[in-house]
């Protein structure tokens, strides 16, 4: 059960990752040198056509061109841009002059001069003149001319209230102008040039004048309508141009500049970026990480992790070995051993020679000419053969015992070397054979590592 809960995947873990990285490292690292230049490449050959489409375009174009080039639906929708603009400039221009925006309805100051209507000049005709739009329209040029020269008489009459009514207890007739303060710095002014446009002409001087505060509620909501009404109309003009196509906003810019021409300038050529080819080597090493993890899933090699590091840092198991007075001098491996456990080369005929090197060295020192290949668990017969053809050329006889046969048979005093088996062997396994190789008195020279 447990070791069919290894094969699916459970025992993956960062020394197997590393193990399979260190065997397959090439493949891994092009695989994200390759992703990096691709997504380089690609980034590259969009911003260059989007560069060539824009060059083509570069130079001096002539406004009839452009006309003659557009068809009438297409000018139409330019036109209604140019109408949109100019709206638009023109209610920004009135907000910016209006000296009504420039008030604040919540704390409105208001300056109420007061005049007494004597019995003297009294008269309903006067009276009925005072309260006409006439009257407050002279006024607001009189007060225009003097306050605010940098404005518009019809900005100014909007500051101005007109009231007529009774003054006092003796029931006199008196006036009230009324004057909203843009500034308080300019109440003087304002009294002043009142005073004088009412002595001039109706004889008349100021009783007294007071200074009031008011909250206006239609100011206030004319103010936010207009805000609202102006930030409506500057959206609907930034739709309208972003869907004109780029002659028609090259038409859009001369209305508006009254040009006849306008010069394009050339983009400036695009270069790779870096980014993307940072971008591909990190996705790259993930999906290096993805395909170790989906190929050790898969695996046949896997153990539980305390097997797995037991079976396969097989230096480790040959001292553990030594301490326990078991006899192995040396352990041999092939090539894939030679991969995980040395980086330095993944050449298997060489690992083998160095393998069959090293126990002729250890029978020659020996004086053995004869020995036996124990297997322990499933190796690969592939190897087991190259290694007896290796030896059998330097002059040492192997016997290779059979897999069923086990350890059973072997004499006291044979040289044994033990081919053990990365996808067949557990260490329970390697454990019990030692064993046995110890109770039949046999001279164990070392472990052959057969690759399966």
């Amino acid at each position: 059960m447990r070791e069919n809960q290894s094969r699916n995947g459970r025992a993956i873990s960062l020394t197997a990752i590393f193990r399979e990285y260190c065997i397959h490292w090439k493949a891994l690292v092009l695989a994200c040198l390759v992703l990096g230049s691709a997504l380089t490449i690609t980034d590259y050959r969009s911003r260059m056509a989007g560069y060539q489409v824009q060059a083509a375009k570069a130079g001096r174009v002539q406004k009839s061109d452009l006309e003659a080039r557009l068809s009438d639906a297409e000018k139409g929708d330019v036109m209604r841009a140019l109408d949109l603009n100019t709206h638009l400039q023109e209610r920004v221009s009135y907000q910016r002059q209006n000296l009504v925006n420039q008030l604040n309805p919540y704390h409105e100051e208001y300056l109420e001069i007061h005049y007494l209507i004597g019995a003297r000049i009294s008269s309903a005709q006067l009276i009925s003149y005072l309260q006409s739009a006439d009257f407050k329209s002279r006024l607001a040029v009189a007060l225009f001319s003097q306050v605010y020269p940098k404005s518009d008489s019809r900005y100014v009459q909007e500051l101005i209230d007109v009231r007529t009514g009774t003054f006092d207890e003796l029931g006199d007739v008196g006036l009230t102008i009324g004057v909203k303060l843009t500034d308080e710095s300019l109440r003087q002014k304002i009294l002043d040039s009142i005073d004088a446009y009412m002595e001039k002409t109706y004889q008349m001087t100021h009783t007294d004048e007071k200074e009031t505060i008011r909250v206006d509620q239609e100011l206030a909501r004319a103010q936010v309508e207009g805000e609202a009404f102006l930030l409506q109309m500057n959206q609907q003009s930034q739709e309208l141009r972003a869907r004109l196509s780029d002659d028609q906003s090259k038409l859009y810019q001369m209305y508006v500049e009254n040009r006849q021409d306008i010069v394009t300038k050339a983009p400036e050529m695009p270069q790779a970026d870096p980014r993307q080819f940072a971008i591909g080597l990190f996705l790259g090493a993930i999906a290096d990480l993805a395909l170790l993890c989906i190929y050790l899933m898969f695996s046949q090699t896997l153990r539980e992790p305390e097997e797995l590091q037991e079976i396969w840092n097989l230096p480790l198991l040959g001292k553990s070995m030594q301490r326990q007075a078991r006899g192995v001098r040396k352990l041999l491996f092939s090539g894939a051993a030679y991969r995980y456990f040395q980086g330095k080369y993944a050449d298997e005929e060489q690992a083998m020679a160095d393998a069959a090197r090293q126990i002729c060295c250890s029978c020659n020192l020996r004086g053995i000419d004869h020995l036996e290949l124990v297997p322990i668990g499933k190796t690969i017969e592939k190897e087991n053969r190259k290694l007896l053809e290796l030896l059998s050329e330097k002059g040492i006889h192997m016997t290779i015992r059979d897999v069923e046969e086990g350890n059973g048979g072997c004499r006291a005093g044979t040289a044994v070397v033990i081919s053990v088996a990365g996808r067949g062997a557990r260490y329970m396994e390697i454990d019990r054979a030692l064993t046995d190789l110890d109770a039949a008195g046999v001279d164990l020279l070392g472990a052959f590592y057969a690759e399966a």
